[in-house]
């Protein structure tokens, strides 16, 4: 390979990869491309690994469903009290 021919590769900011998807992820993938919502296949990933990011960055009890202090460290739910007048024999 020409050392030009490096510099420009070295310049591009996508890289080829490899990735193994489920059929019913990619049949929904191939009609998002057919319905033009995305212009092809690596727009499509990028857009939606692009968006998993931001969701992680910003919001991740989105994603973990439990929410995470900034420090990164789990927060405990409170715990909830007895309470006295409720008939026990019909627990919520």
């Amino acid at each position: 390979m020409s050392t030009v021919r490096r510099e420009a590769q070295n310049r591009v900011k996508s890289l080829p990869v490899t990735v193994t998807v489920d059929r019913e992820l990619l049949d929904w993938l191939e009609t998002m491309v057919g319905n033009r919502v995305f212009a092809n296949r690596s727009h499509a990933i990028n857009r939606s690994i692009g968006f998993l990011k931001w969701s992680l960055e910003n919001h991740p009890e989105l994603f973990y469903g439990r929410p995470v202090n900034k420090s990164g460290s789990q927060q405990t739910q409170p715990v909830r009290q007895q309470q006295n007048d409720i008939d026990q024999r019909y627990p919520r």
